[in-house]
C-alpha cells in the first residue's frame, strides 16, 4: 500500500512538472522581440531559369501522329549540332513516295511536251518552205510568160497570190503555234515546280524530324501541360513545347511578386537571391524586367502578382541549374530611428497604435510602415524588449 502511495505521488509530481513545462512553452510562443532593422525587405519566392535558351517545339505538321523515338537525356549537356529529338518517320515516308512519283511523272510529261512541240513546229517549217520554192516557182512562170495570152497570164498570176495567201496563212499558223507551244509548256513548268516543291518539302518535314541543338547548354524538359513529361515513345501534337537548352553561362531568377508590392520594385534593384539547394552561397543580381500584366502564379493560389526577372551577377556557376527554388531578398527602403515589431503584437485602441510589454504596460507607437508581417514603428522601445502577443 506504501509503495502504491509512493508511485502515485511520483506520477503526480511528473505530470505537475510536464504540465509546468507546457505552460512555460505556450508562454514563451506568446512573446515576441523589438528588433531595430532598418532596412524595409521583401522576401519572395522563385524559380532560376536561363537567360539564354533555344526552345524545341514538335513540327506544326497536322493530320500525321507525331511520335518520339529518340529523346536525349534530361541534365545533359550538348553542343552545336547535337541530335535533342528524333520523330518517327514511317507517316511521312508514303508523303515522300508519292511526291517523288509526282516529280517523275511531271518530267516526263515534260519530255514529251517538247518532243511534240519541236515535231510540230519542224512540220510548220518544212509547210513554210514548200511554200516559197513554190511561190518562186509560180514567180518564173508568170515571168516567162510575157508573150503569152493574157487569160494565160491572168491565170499565172492566179497561181501566184493562191500560193503568196498560203504562204501567209503559213508564217501565221507558225506563230499561232508557237504561242499554243509556249502555253503549254509554261502550264507544263508550272505543274513541274510544283511537284518539286511537293518533293522538297517532303524532304523538309523528314529532315525536321530530327530536331538539333543550336547552342551549348544543359537539356531541361518541359513539365507542363496535361500530358507531363515527354519520354520516348510517346505521340506529341503539333507545336507541342518539348524542351529547352539552357545555357548555364548566365542565369536569371524568375520571382513572383505580390500585387501590393508591384509599385515598390523598379528595374535596377539589387537582390539576394538564397537558392535553396545551397543554403551556404548568397548570390546576388538585379532586376532586370518586371511584367505589367498581374497573374496568379498557378491554378493553386488565389492571389495574382507579377513576375520579376533578376539577372545573377555570378556566371560560369554550373551548380545554378533551371528549376531550381530560391527565396529572394530585395531591400526596397531604409528607415531610420525606427524599430520593427510582429504585426500581431500590435493593436488599435482608442485611436492609438500600441504593444504590450512582457511585464504588462502598454506603451504608444507611431506606425510608420507595414510590410511582410512587420510594422516598422516609433516610441519608447527598447531593442530586445519583449512584447505580449495580441490575441
Amino acid at each position: 500500500m506504501l509503495n502504491f502511495r509512493v508511485f502515485l505521488v511520483g506520477t503526480l509530481f511528473f505530470v505537475c512538472l510536464l504540465s509546468c513545462k507546457e505552460i512555460h512553452k505556450s508562454s514563451k510562443k506568446d512573446i515576441d522581440r523589438v528588433t531595430n532593422d532598418s532596412l524595409v525587405v521583401l522576401y519572395e519566392h522563385g524559380l532560376l531559369d536561363a537567360i539564354h535558351a533555344q526552345y524545341v517545339k514538335a513540327p506544326a505538321y497536322w493530320g500525321v501522329e507525331l511520335r518520339i523515338v529518340y529523346l536525349a537525356p534530361e541534365g545533359s549537356f550538348v553542343t552545336p549540332g547535337d541530335t535533342l529529338v528524333k520523330l518517327d518517320k514511317t507517316p511521312f515516308l508514303d508523303k515522300l513516295d508519292d511526291a517523288r512519283a509526282k516529280l517523275e511523272i511531271a518530267q516526263e510529261e515534260m519530255k514529251d511536251l517538247n518532243k511534240q512541240n519541236e515535231e510540230i513546229i519542224f512540220e510548220k517549217l518544212n509547210v513554210i518552205e514548200g511554200l516559197r520554192m513554190q511561190y518562186q516557182i509560180d514567180s518564173s512562170k508568170l515571168a516567162n510568160a510575157q508573150f503569152e495570152s493574157e487569160i494565160t497570164r491572168q491565170d499565172l498570176q492566179l497561181e501566184l497570190e493562191k500560193t503568196r495567201l498560203e504562204l501567209e496563212r503559213a508564217y501565221k499558223d507558225l506563230q499561232t503555234q508557237k504561242v499554243i507551244n509556249r502555253t503549254q509548256k509554261t502550264l507544263k513548268i508550272i505543274k513541274l515546280r510544283q511537284a518539286r516543291a511537293w518533293l522538297e518539302r517532303a524532304l523538309t518535314r523528314l529532315k525536321n524530324l530530327n530536331l538539333v541543338a543550336t547552342q551549348s547548354g544543359i537539356v531541361v524538359y518541359n513539365h507542363s501541360g496535361r500530358r507531363g513529361r515527354i519520354r520516348e515513345g510517346a505521340t506529341v501534337f503539333p507545336g507541342q513545347s518539348l524542351l529547352k537548352v539552357a545555357d548555364l553561362n548566365k542565369m536569371k531568377a524568375v520571382v513572383f511578386i505580390n500585387e501590393v508590392d508591384r509599385e515598390s520594385i523598379k528595374p535596377g534593384e539589387v537582390v539576394r537571391i538564397l537558392v535553396n539547394a545551397y543554403p551556404d552561397t548568397l548570390f546576388e543580381g538585379k532586376v532586370a524586367s518586371l511584367t505589367k500584366i498581374a497573374r496568379l502564379p498557378d491554378d493553386s493560389k488565389t492571389v495574382k502578382g507579377y513576375e520579376a526577372e533578376v539577372f545573377l551577377n555570378e556566371g560560369n556557376n554550373y551548380r545554378l541549374k533551371p528549376g531550381l527554388s530560391v527565396r529572394a531578398q530585395i531591400v526596397i527602403d531604409t528607415l531610420h530611428q525606427v524599430f520593427r515589431v510582429p504585426v500581431w503584437c500590435v493593436r488599435h485602441k482608442q485611436n492609438q497604435w500600441m504593444v504590450q510589454s512582457a511585464e504588462g504596460g502598454e506603451i504608444p507607437l507611431q506606425i510608420v510602415r507595414f510590410n511582410d508581417g512587420f510594422v516598422f514603428v516609433r516610441g519608447a522601445l527598447q531593442p530586445g524588449m519583449s512584447l505580449k502577443q495580441e490575441r
